[in-house]
């Protein structure tokens, strides 16, 4: 059995920098604890849904994102998911990739959504 050691500040800097970094692209992190509630949400792409940085925080994920309903509770149950979801905001249509996994610990989930919606303008052209 390894011991588990303490990340070295090397490290650590790179995950800030990569979190960074991830953070300035059209992405959502999230992450929800086992009852599908949000205890982070952070990312460019939450402006094309119409919320605030740490604005699904404390909110059911299930009541907020209806459609992925399914494919959140598949990942809450131990399944590595990845989905499309759309809707829209203000009347602007909005789609995003989605990959939900559950937390290694039993402790929920996380994810990565991709905005995808200048995409599916192009191929609608």
């Amino acid at each position: 059995m390894s011991e588990s050691r303490p990340a070295s500040p090397e490290s650590e800097e790179r995950v800030t920098q990569f979190l960074r970094a991830l953070r300035e692209l059209p992405t959502i992190l999230f992450r929800l604890d086992r009852n599908g509630t949000f205890v982070e949400s952070t990312g460019r792409g939450l402006e094309r849904l119409g919320l605030a940085e740490g604005a699904a925080v404390g909110r059911d994920a299930f009541e907020m994102y209806p459609q992925a309903g399914d494919f959140l509770r598949r990942a809450l149950d131990g399944e590595s998911v990845r989905f499309e979801s759309e809707g829209q905001d203000g009347g602007r249509a909005w789609w995003f990739d989605t990959v939900v996994l559950p937390d290694p610990r039993g402790d929920g989930a996380f994810g990565l959504s991709i905005d995808i919606s200048e995409r599916r303008r192009a191929e609608s052209r």
